[in-house]
């Protein structure tokens, strides 16, 4: 909304600068400024929030990861103890939380994607 708000301003103050005086025009083009650069904090912020976003997903990768190597390894051994099974349901049971915890992440930056009604 803020940078439609922008371009709005810098259609209008595109005009020649004839006609207009020159304390208009600064004043117009301070405002046209002062927006650029709320629009440019509002950028940062969304990539920061961005970066530390994908950070988590990674970090939720690789502990799915982590889990499903320890699993396989588990179901792999061919002499596994009843303890060992115990070990490898629970894994499965941690990998299974990690996953519907991923999920819902996924599904709530969906819906705060999506546009207002």
């Amino acid at each position: 909304m803020s940078f439609i708000l922008c371009v709005a301003i810098a259609l209008v103050c595109s005009k020649s600068v004839t006609g207009q005086s020159a304390a208009t025009y600064k004043s117009q083009r301070d405002s046209i400024y002062a927006l650029y650069i709320f629009v440019l904090d509002k950028y940062d912020s969304v990539i920061v929030a961005n970066n530390a976003l994908e950070g988590k997903i990674d970090q939720i990768g690789k502990q799915l990861t982590r889990l499903k190597n320890e699993i396989d390894t588990i179901l792999k051994k061919k002499n596994e103890t009843e303890s060992l099974l115990s070990e490898a349901n629970k894994l499965i049971g941690d990998q299974a939380a990690l996953l519907e915890k991923l999920e819902a992440e996924v599904k709530r930056l969906s819906q705060s994607k999506k546009p207002a009604q």
